[in-house]
């Protein structure tokens, strides 16, 4: 399947919000093989786990997969569920850059699905009316990783930094700022953010937004920024909810629309070195 500007959302799961829930707690067994455990230290005292699927072959390309701030695998492990019989799979448990103790590949492409490139808009967007579900549901996850943290490592984080949080902005403000090098959330929202960077993408890139995604908002800066590089191709769909995209399954195919187009790219733009096809 090609990644056609063409989705059409799947029957009786048209609104963004029901898109986004379905796709959230649609059950799916992903059947998939056995992975291999691999801790990658990102600063002294920091490490990211990360799940390898491995090919015979060294050759075969290599796919990156990192999950959002939900710390949810589901959309990854889909998309793993399709590359994994093909492709060198990496998936990291973890937010951050990562990069393969052995690959020594230059990056080819990427894919971005439902990305928060306007952190700051998205964030605020998250503490408005029925959203607040959304934040709340993020909110538990961040407080709860936090409290392990603090559990974990006392003498350095502070669990009273945590008390009275009721937003994701909050929690930025007075929770993760401190410990990451920030003034303060809106200092993060704008170093962080990828709308910074949008400009210097120099690789193929796809971008997977819906218009009716509850709670990420693209600026027409932005959206002015993405149109200018040639590199990127920006698909918005007028329905898909965020990271959900659910089409009607037929036959042999599931409906993941979002994981289909996301692989459809990356194989168009991956380059197999010229000594593998001599051998």
């Amino acid at each position: 399947m090609s990644h056609s500007r063409h989705f059409k959302p799947r029957r009786w799961v048209r609104h963004g919000d029901l898109q986004t829930l379905v796709g959230n707690f649609l059950k799916r067994d992903p059947h998939l093989p056995s992975s291999e455990a691999v801790y990658i230290q990102t600063e002294p005292e920091t490490q990211i786990l990360c799940h390898c699927n491995w090919q015979p072959s060294s050759d075969a390309p290599l796919a990156i997969l990192l999950h959002g701030l939900g710390h949810s695998a589901a959309w990854p492990r889909r998309l793993l569920l399709l590359a994994v019989h093909a492709w060198q799979c990496f998936q990291a448990m973890g937010r951050g850059l990562v990069c393969h103790p052995h690959e020594h590949a230059e990056l080819q492409s990427v894919v971005g699905i439902s990305p928060a490139i306007d952190l700051g808009p998205s964030a605020d967007r998250l503490h408005l009316g029925r959203n607040r579900v959304y934040e709340w549901k993020f909110l538990r996850g961040l407080l709860a990783r936090y409290q392990r943290k603090c559990e974990l490592f006392p003498q350095i984080y502070d669990p009273s930094r945590a008390n009275n949080v009721r937003s994701i902005r909050e929690f930025d403000e007075r929770v993760m700022t401190p410990y990451c090098g920030f003034t303060g959330a809106d200092d993060y929202y704008h170093r962080a953010a990828a709308a910074r960077v949008l400009d210097r993408i120099a690789v193929p890139a796809l971008i997977l937004h819906a218009a009716d995604d509850p709670f990420i908002r693209i600026t027409p800066e932005t959206r002015a920024v993405i149109a200018a590089n040639p590199n990127i191709t920006f698909v918005e769909t007028a329905h898909g909810g965020h990271c959900a995209f659910l089409a009607d399954p037929v036959e042999s195919y599931d409906g993941y629309w979002a994981e289909h187009t996301a692989l459809a790219f990356l194989q168009q733009h991956v380059h197999i070195p010229q000594e593998a096809h001599a051998r």
